[in-house]
C-alpha cells in the first residue's frame, strides 16, 4: 500500500494497461474502473489505518473488561468510533481519483461511441473536454466548459459534505 501510494499516476496507468487491458483483452469501462481502484486502494487503506490507530487503548481495555472477545471489539467498538474517519478516507480517495486522467486514457481508450456494455471502450471526461475545446463552434466550447465545471462542483460538494 505504501509503494502504491507513492506511485505516479502515469506509472500506475502503464501497470494497469499491462496487467488489466492485457488480461481482459481490450479497452473497456471495466479496465478503467479497475485502474482507478488501483489508485484508490492505497489512499483509503493508509487513511483508514491512521484513523484506526487513533482509537485509544483504554477503549480496547474497557471492551475486554466488559467481557467482549477480541474479535467482537472491532464491530462493536472500533468501527462505530472510527466511522466518520473511514467515511472521510473514502471521500478523500474518491476526490483523488476524480482528478486522474492517465489511467482512464490508457485503459478506457476514449471512444466517441456510446457503449452498450461494460466490456466496450468508453469516453472519459478529460478526453471529451479536450476534443470539444478543439472544435471552433460555440456549442462545443460550452460542452467543454460544462465538462470542466461539473467535476469541480462534485469535488466541492464532497469537501463540503466531509466538513459537515
Amino acid at each position: 500500500s505504501d509503494v502504491l501510494a507513492g506511485l505516479l499516476s502515469i506509472v500506475a496507468s502503464l501497470i494497469a494497461y499491462g496487467l488489466i487491458v492485457g488480461t481482459i483483452g481490450g479497452f473497456s469501462a471495466l479496465s478503467g474502473g479497475m485502474s482507478l481502484g488501483l489508485l484508490l486502494f492505497p489512499t483509503i487503506t493508509r487513511t483508514t489505518g491512521s484513523v484506526v490507530r487513533m482509537v485509544p487503548d483504554s477503549l480496547h481495555e474497557a471492551g475486554l473488561t466488559l467481557g467482549l472477545a477480541q474479535w467482537r471489539m472491532v464491530p462493536s467498538l472500533v468501527l462505530p468510533t472510527t466511522a466518520s474517519g473511514i467515511a472521510a478516507a473514502v471521500i478523500l480517495g474518491i476526490v483523488r481519483v476524480a482528478g486522474e486522467t492517465a489511467p482512464l486514457l490508457f485503459t478506457s481508450f476514449g471512444s466517441s461511441r456510446v457503449p452498450t456494455g461494460i466490456m466496450q471502450p468508453v469516453s472519459v471526461l478529460p478526453f471529451s473536454i479536450w476534443v470539444n475545446s478543439q472544435v471552433p463552434d460555440q456549442q462545443s466550447y460550452t460542452l467543454a466548459w460544462v465538462g470542466a465545471i461539473i467535476p469541480m462542483a462534485f469535488v466541492l460538494v464532497l469537501e463540503w459534505w466531509r466538513d459537515c
